[in-house]
């Protein structure tokens, strides 16, 4: 019994040093200078003495905008569609409109904000904060599908103003469009050829 005391009182003391190194190694942490971590926690370079400094071609504000106004235009579409459907699924009331619209129209618009100068945006948070008591899966149950399908029109209209058109088509960015064409393609030219060989 007295040799099981001393192994758990080695034990202690053993934990007591990690803690009191951890606690050491995290105050230094805390005050050393940034940019002197991360030098030490980079590799050191390889070759030459200094670097090459790598060159990174960003996103123009204009492609950054034009791609927020489709995420926006989709999270709108997708919400048009839960609205559509009475915000029920299976006939029961679904949370889509409270819980999962909810990050992706608000934030995006918000981003927008932050790009243009468009009330429109501002005008779809308004819209759409006005209406998320009634989007709650306990109220939903008081109102008709036919309540929430009437909100559909006000919807397609804010989505027309951000994208400029009603077409489902410019929800799809350019490098989409290019991938489905691409794989169009390839599956076309697979039938040729196997329509050949027969």
């Amino acid at each position: 019994m007295k040799d099981m005391r001393l192994d758990m009182s080695k034990f202690a003391v053993q934990g007591i040093k990690v803690v009191a190194k951890m606690i050491t190694q995290h105050a230094a942490w805390e005050s050393a200078d940034p940019r002197a971590l991360l030098h030490a926690a980079l590799p050191p370079p390889t070759g030459s003495a200094s670097p090459t400094p790598v060159t990174v071609e960003l996103a123009t504000t204009s492609d950054t905008l034009e791609e927020l106004k489709r995420r926006l235009g989709k999270e709108l579409y997708k919400l048009e569609l839960d609205l559509q459907g009475g915000l029920r699924i299976a006939g029961k009331p679904c949370d889509c409109a409270s819980a999962k619209h909810n990050f992706g129209v608000e934030a995006t618009a918000e981003e927008l904000i932050a790009y243009e100068k468009n009330p429109i945006y501002g005008q779809v948070i308004d819209w759409y904060r006005s209406h998320l008591p009634e989007f709650q899966p306990s109220e939903i149950i008081k109102h008709p599908e036919s309540h929430y399908q009437s909100l559909v029109p006000e919807l397609r209209a804010f989505r027309k103003q951000v994208m400029g058109t009603e077409k489902l088509s410019v929800l799809v960015s350019p490098r989409e469009r290019a991938a489905v064409v691409a794989k169009a393609s390839e599956i076309l030219k697979r039938r040729e050829t196997s329509d050949a060989n027969l």
